[in-house]
């Protein structure tokens, strides 16, 4: 993928490790906006996360991922602009809280960056359910992937 929508330049380099799984969940119907690795460095800390777009029986499916494990989710009707507040999910010592996931994206957002691209996609996106998976753990990467991966692929 040469270009994201939401960066408007081709996805971060720490995509990469996620790239095999991002395919596969948006092709089984959950397509992605935000993702991102959990990870600790020095000074700074992520978790694990991704948020995006799906029909009503996928959301039934990545609900579930709360039942057996501490993954967080978060979901909201087609068109909603309130809800949660949302989780930090990327810290940096100097800068306190920089990237937040979990609120729903007002349908005039999601028309600004996707009219250019693909003019239909903000209609579909708009009448879509907007779901996030967060890892509440900083830095753990080993828990939300395969999960994602066997709840939205499975039948």
């Amino acid at each position: 993928m040469s270009w994201t929508p939401t960066h408007g330049q081709p996805p971060d380099e720490e995509t990469s490790g996620l790239a095999a799984c991002l395919a596969a969940v948006n092709r089984a119907g959950f397509v992605t906006e935000m993702s991102q690795p959990g990870e600790v460095g020095e000074g700074w800390k992520q978790r694990a996360c991704v948020s995006g777009y799906c029909a009503i029986d996928t959301v039934e499916r990545l609900r579930n991922l709360e039942i057996d494990s501490d993954l967080v989710v978060a979901v909201h009707r087609p068109g909603a602009v309130d809800g949660q507040l949302g989780w930090a999910v990327t810290y940096g010592d100097d800068e306190g809280a920089c990237t937040w996931d979990g609120m729903p994206s007002d349908p005039a957002s999601l028309i600004h960056w996707y009219r250019e691209p693909a003019p239909l996609m903000a209609e579909v996106l708009i009448g879509s359910w907007q779901v996030a998976v967060v890892d509440p753990r900083w830095g753990r990467n080993d828990l939300l992937w395969p999960r994602l991966l066997q709840a939205v692929t499975s039948p």
